[in-house]
């Protein structure tokens, strides 16, 4: 692969750790949208919202999304009315994307952006009304999806509310994912995407 990521010591700095891996192709590839892409993507978010039937439990409501990646979702959390919204991801790109999108649309008064772990956030107890995971949780190790979701409970009040959305496992299609997750570890994340 030296022709595509340059010296032999550029590879050897690369992460082979699973987390690590999703962190480094996700600084990669969560701040490439302009304004037009990104609402279409907010889109998507907003179309799931109403899928779900959750638009009624988030009005009105304070919600954080953990590992919010750009923030998409609090976006779209935001426009279905939504009192507010808080994002919580390790990625500093994807954070100061998000941040950069909010101040564009005059949002920052309504949302806000933490680089922190899921597992072990600075958030107050007890202080949102409803929290949501979107494909973040299977990412972590083993041990730490525990801690993740306790992380949540710990955050979210009383009669708070959870949406939750992970990959399965004991599926043909995950088996291949995680194969190709192993073959590709040492993989230059651009060239993964592209």
């Amino acid at each position: 692969l030296d022709f595509i990521e340059g010296s032999n010591k550029k590879n050897e700095e690369k992460t082979t750790d699973l987390v690590e891996k999703h962190k480094e192709l996700w600084q990669e590839i969560w701040d490439r949208y302009d304004p037009e892409e990104f609402e279409e993507y907010i889109d998507l978010y907003r179309n799931r919202i109403q899928v779900n039937s959750i638009h009624d439990i988030i009005k009105g409501k304070d919600c954080v999304d953990f590992g919010c990646g750009n923030g998409v979702f609090c976006f779209a959390l935001l426009d279905e009315g939504a009192n507010s919204a808080t994002g919580i991801d390790f990625g500093t790109n994807s954070i100061r994307f998000a941040q950069k999108v909010a101040q564009e649309k005059n949002l920052v008064s309504k949302v806000s952006f933490i680089e922190e772990d899921v597992i072990k956030t600075s958030l107050e107890d007890n202080s949102f009304d409803f929290a949501i995971a979107n494909g973040v949780f299977h990412h972590l190790h083993m041990e730490d999806m525990d801690k993740a979701l306790c992380e949540v409970n710990r955050v979210l009040k009383k009669d708070g509310w959870f949406w939750y959305y992970t990959d399965g496992s004991n599926m043909i299609g995950m088996d291949l994912w995680d194969m190709s997750v192993d073959a590709l570890k040492g993989v230059n994340v651009i060239f993964i995407e592209n």
